[in-house]
């Protein structure tokens, strides 16, 4: 509710004031708009003209004017809208938008590289048994051979019985080797397949390679929507070529309603051909993963089951800052949370999460051309495309994902009768029941905390910081509750005894609160993970910021300290 809007005079800012103070007036129409629960972020003499409140998975925006009251305004000063965007996603999004906008499709270049560039691990040569034939020929075909004919006296045929006997073990070294050799196009594929109640999502890379330089065609079925991708040319030794339609492309790509055809009409061997793959489909046979889960104040339990006809390998559930390993899944079967360990991940950090639910570090120091190897580096690497997408930033989803143990690619093809490799991850979102008895449990980075040093040397992801130079950190806990409870959660030690992640540590050094009364900085206990209500007392703002030194310890300088993850609990004013 608020009051009749009027007509006043309102101070833009005196950075849009040209020759005095009053350049930068303008009268418009304005309502005395006072949210709650609102953060606001452009004022004018105490009076908010920008309030952002937090809603679902995202956040909207009121403005207490007619934005087409600034028309004249704007025009002489273009780059206020630039500040009021920059104000509502933030310095950060906006240079997310800037390099997705300008290295977009590079990007999905790298992705595709790292996801489906490899081969499949079935088909590596058994090197035990190329060595078991050659270690065979080598003791026959030289004194073995030469010693059994001259014990028969039959040395004079040692010429035509060595001829025989290398022919035979060419054979069968050609025999062992068949399944690594491709006849025609062969690919390689990596799928997301995100399915909900009412429907099916899926993207898939995709690349499609050939052992000669003959052109090839595949068709593709026509549910998909398929795109080239590419890098930029700047990265290339050649000068970008002038199309000419008379002679057409090397690559063509035809929709048609039976199917999607791609030709190359010149090819290299071996040269990589990436394409992204997009699907949305019903979900007429119910199939995917549920979940009824509920976490309250580190607390985690409930149920997951299996509603695909297949089983399911290295499941997990995974929330903002939070995953429980699961395992495996068999077809229709529910397994139970109960007092589960939670994983407490660095947040901006998401590849650390992709290692360990791959179960990578098992794989360190082993044979790195071996099946399981090779199969546990392509299911690292499609996880941390995955969680690196979704949680690069707050997200109050939870979701399972897992791997299925068939490949899933049965849809994408026309033909039936080809070389096919990859893997496909399966998630679902599911619902997670975060309160009891009228208090709600919740994540303390919503919104992105503000964080400042006096040298800069930090990182901006707000999880870790860099150095020993004092990092101030204001979070902002919602204004829409009460807060009775702050736990800070410290990052799992598992994540980072690997000894590939011994640069990362666990924050260690002085921690201080902000006190609002005494405008002065309090030290608290480091190692203490739970604060009530009477001890923030002095410490929250009336809006519920939190601001916090974290002064690292000297010894330090050359590690990342990994900041503990901030929860709240509170009631809904």
């Amino acid at each position: 509710p608020y009051n009749a809007p009027k007509m006043e005079k309102v101070s833009m800012g005196v950075e849009y004031a040209d020759q005095s103070p009053g350049d930068s007036v303008v009268e418009m129409v304005c309502a005395d708009l006072s949210i709650p629960d609102g953060d606001e972020l452009l004022t004018s003499d105490e009076r908010p003209l920008l309030t952002m409140v937090t809603r679902g998975s995202g956040r909207v925006g009121i403005f207490s004017f007619d934005m087409g009251d600034l028309r004249e305004f704007v025009g002489d000063n273009p780059l206020y809208p630039v500040n009021v965007m920059t104000a509502i996603l933030g310095e950060d999004a906006i240079n997310n938008l800037y390099f997705s906008s300008t290295y977009g499709q590079e990007q999905d270049y790298w992705n595709a590289q790292s996801l489906v560039d490899t081969g499949s691990a079935e088909r590596l040569p058994n090197v035990k048994l190329y060595g078991i034939v050659i270690f065979f020929y080598v003791l026959i075909a030289g004194p073995g051979l030469y010693l059994l004919l001259k014990k028969r006296d039959q040395r004079r045929y040692y010429g035509f019985a060595l001829t025989v006997f290398a022919l035979l073990s060419a054979a069968g070294v050609y025999l062992i080797g068949a399944r690594t050799r491709f006849q025609r196009e062969f690919f390689t594929y990596a799928s997301v397949r995100d399915v909900r109640e009412d429907g099916i999502e899926e993207t898939i890379f995709l690349n499609i390679r050939t052992p000669d330089n003959r052109p090839y065609s595949v068709k593709i079925n026509s549910e998909y929507q398929i795109s080239p991708v590419t890098r930029s040319n700047r990265y290339g030794d050649y000068p970008l070529l002038a199309f000419d339609k008379n002679e057409g492309g090397n690559l063509t790509v035809r929709s048609g309603e039976d199917g999607t055809v791609v030709l190359a009409k010149k090819s290299l061997a071996f040269e990589p051909r990436f394409f992204r793959l997009t699907k949305q489909s019903e979900n007429s046979s119910k199939q995917g993963i549920s979940a009824d889960i509920r976490l309250f104040e580190g607390e985690i339990s409930g149920t997951v089951t299996n509603h695909y006809s297949f089983p399911l390998e290295k499941a997990a559930l995974i929330l903002y800052g939070h995953a429980v390993p699961i395992g495996e899944l068999e077809p229709g079967e529910t397994k139970e949370i109960k007092n589960e360990d939670l994983l407490i991940y660095p947040v901006d950090m998401t590849y650390l999460l992709a290692d360990r639910l791959s179960g990578a570090a098992e794989y360190r120091d082993g044979d790195v051309g071996s099946q399981g190897y090779l199969k546990n580096v392509e299911q690292t690497s499609l996880l941390s495309y995955y969680i690196g997408k979704y949680y690069e930033g707050y997200t109050p989803e939870a979701r399972v994902i897992a791997f299925g143990v068939e490949n899933g690619a049965e849809d994408i093809f026309s033909d039936r009768d080809l070389d096919v490799d990859g893997m496909t991850l399966y998630t679902s979102k599911v619902d997670i029941d975060m309160g009891q008895g009228g208090r709600i449990y919740r994540s303390g980075l919503m919104r992105r905390p503000k964080m400042t040093s006096g040298s800069g040397m930090y990182y901006s992801g707000y999880g870790t910081i860099y150095g020993t130079d004092p990092v101030m950190m204001e979070y902002y806990l919602g204004s829409d509750i009460q807060v009775e409870k702050l736990w800070f959660l410290p990052v799992t030690e598992g994540f980072l005894e690997d000894p590939q992640y011994s640069y990362i540590q666990n924050f260690r050094g002085e921690v201080f609160f902000y006190n609002y009364s005494t405008k002065a900085y309090d030290q608290v206990d480091t190692g203490k993970r739970e604060f009530d209500r009477l001890e923030l007392g002095e410490y929250l703002s009336p809006s519920n910021s939190l601001t916090i030194k974290y002064v690292s310890e000297e010894s330090d300088t050359s590690k990342t300290s990994a900041l503990p993850l901030l929860m709240v609990t509170g009631r809904e004013r």
